[in-house]
């Protein structure tokens, strides 16, 4: 098993929740830094996922940011899938 800052490219979930927020309006300008996706949201804080997409995290740096709930990263996984 590798971990997050090892991966090169991020997995389909990781992707698909990054689709979702954007799509829902959430977040906007996704970039890559250190395994993660980061996307800004528009209050200028950040949303990261890690490139496996196992966590969705909140806040203005990657360190201090909060897990949010699994349950709101698998709807954006459903609605960057267009479900």
């Amino acid at each position: 098993m590798t971990d997050s800052t090892s991966e090169k490219v991020a997995s389909p979930r990781a992707l698909s929740i990054a689709k979702g927020l954007v799509r829902t309006g959430r977040a906007i300008e996704v970039k890559t830094q250190g395994g993660y996706l980061r996307l800004r949201a528009p209050d200028n804080t950040f949303y990261w996922i890690p490139f496996h997409g196992g966590a969705l995290l909140r806040g203005g740096r990657r360190e201090s940011s909060t897990e949010l709930q699994p349950g709101f990263a698998d709807a954006m996984v459903r609605a960057g899938k267009g479900e």
